[in-house]
């Protein structure tokens, strides 16, 4: 919840990895992460990201349709709920690693998808962070990216909460999104709906939530670098 000052209060849920649990499970937020599932042309063979997995919702659905799925976090307690949830599933085609989105420990052309949901807009260089994804993906791999829009704020986010029905603890977690999203840089949110990606042979945006999110989808130039 949001006072008049724009604080955060979260009285039901106490541990931010809690929150960030539940906030995966929200009917709103299953909606991001069905959206990237469904536009990634993920096929079997596929060893795929989720980058800033957080308590790993997406990539627990991912893994039934690939190869394997990596859980990247910054967060060690976030990459171990990410585990224990894989565990309580009984999911076991995964891989877990703590680490910076900046700063990834795999070699060039690593995977052929990852996903980057509600993390870039947080970044204080989120180009760089695109850099080091586009880096460990395969030729035609893709980067798929998803942010608060340049629309986000705290009264579109109570209007499209009232419009859709969104109460109780999951519009708290969406207006605290708007909140976070409020105190970004507006010109880095922008930046972020058309990256410049030199290695980019397609990129596609689009909005979702009532034009309240921003989902990007990048392709990788198939060509391999001369030597």
């Amino acid at each position: 919840m949001i006072d008049k000052w724009g604080r955060e209060r979260f009285e039901f849920v106490q541990d931010p990895i809690d929150f960030f649990d539940l906030m995966g499970q929200a009917a709103w937020h299953r909606e991001l992460q069905m959206t990237c599932l469904h536009t990634a042309s993920i096929r079997e063979m596929d060893d795929v990201v989720d980058m800033a997995c957080g308590a790993g919702w997406l990539g627990l659905y991912l893994a039934h349709r690939v190869n394997t799925v990596y859980f990247v976090d910054k967060d060690e307690r976030m990459v171990e709920r990410a585990r224990r949830n894989a565990i309580k599933y009984k999911i076991d085609n995964v891989a877990f690693q703590v680490a910076d989105a900046s700063h990834l420990p795999y070699p060039d052309y690593r995977f052929s998808v990852i996903f980057c949901v509600n993390l870039l807009f947080l970044l204080d260089d989120p180009l760089k962070a695109i850099r080091e994804m586009m880096r460990t993906l395969k030729p035609g791999g893709r980067l798929i990216m998803v942010n608060p829009s340049r629309n986000m704020n705290l009264w579109a986010a109570e209007q499209y909460c009232m419009n859709n029905g969104i109460t109780q603890l999951d519009k708290d977690m969406f207006v605290s999104w708007a909140a976070t999203a409020a105190r970004c840089n507006p010109l880095m949110i922008r930046s972020l709906e058309n990256p410049q990606i030199p290695e980019a042979e397609l990129i596609k945006q689009h909005y979702m939530l009532g034009g309240l999110a921003s989902f990007v989808r990048v392709v990788k130039r198939k060509e391999l670098p001369t030597a």
